[in-house]
């Protein structure tokens, strides 16, 4: 399976998962964190979307950097679903000042120095950092 390939089916995956979350949010809305889970999702299902764009002539980088920016704004809305499900206030400055680091860093290693391995290490290290304390919050 081809890059392309597997971003079409994530694509889709997440869509589906998109639709029934937004379902199960409507239905029970008085649970807490629902549209930030939702939003979570869009973002990486944007993310897969972007990731279908490294295939086009003349977008390939834009579609690496918006690929990495939407998995990280996704990764950074669940965890504030998360925070929300347990009655814990989000954070918004450092919600709000991480993507924009985030992204100003992936655009100097996509477009300024074009480098995969500092990349992939940014945005890997994000999202595990994200993740961590997602993961601390629901232990």
């Amino acid at each position: 399976m081809d890059l392309q390939t597997l971003a079409i089916a994530l694509f889709i995956s997440c869509a589906l998962q998109v639709c029934a979350l937004a379902a199960q949010w409507h239905i029970a809305a008085q649970g807490q964190g629902g549209g930030w889970w939702t939003a979570g999702i869009v973002g990486v299902t944007l993310g897969f979307g972007a990731m279908m764009l490294r295939s086009v002539p003349g977008l390939t980088m834009i579609g690496v950097f918006g690929n990495n920016v939407l998995f990280v704004l996704g990764h950074l809305l669940l965890f504030a679903g998360v925070r929300q499900f347990f009655a814990q206030p989000v954070p918004w400055r450092p919600m709000l000042v991480f993507p924009l680091c985030f992204a100003c860093g992936s655009a100097w290693f996509s477009f300024g120095y074009d480098h995969i391995v500092w990349r992939g290490t940014l945005l890997y290290a994000s999202i595990a950092g994200v993740s961590f304390m997602t993961a601390t919050l629901l232990w």
